[in-house]
């Protein structure tokens, strides 16, 4: 029997932002590894899994805002995070 599958392996760069954590911020990347994985390949995807994960970039901005430029003063972070994911795949062969 002839097996039609066959297995690669591809580094994709993903980038994710967050009000909230890095936490968020590295979820929102991953959120965007499977749409990226299908733009990469014109053949059907069956099987994938992250190998390897390594954080290219990590930004944590914090800033100072103000109601009317002087009242309520509060601290508004937010984080970045670039990602580049290994990723294993069974492609199908048609």
């Amino acid at each position: 029997m002839n097996s039609n599958l066959i297995n690669v392996t591809k580094k994709i760069i993903l980038e994710g932002h967050s009000d909230k954590s890095e936490k968020d911020a590295v979820q929102n990347a991953f959120r965007k590894l499977q749409n990226e994985a299908f733009k990469s390949t014109p053949e059907p995807i069956i099987y994938m899994r992250p190998v390897n994960v390594s954080v290219l970039k990590n930004d944590v901005k914090s800033e100072e805002e103000r109601f009317l430029v002087v009242l309520f003063p509060r601290t508004k972070t937010s984080f970045q995070v670039e990602l580049e994911i290994e990723v294993e795949m069974s492609l199908l062969v048609l």
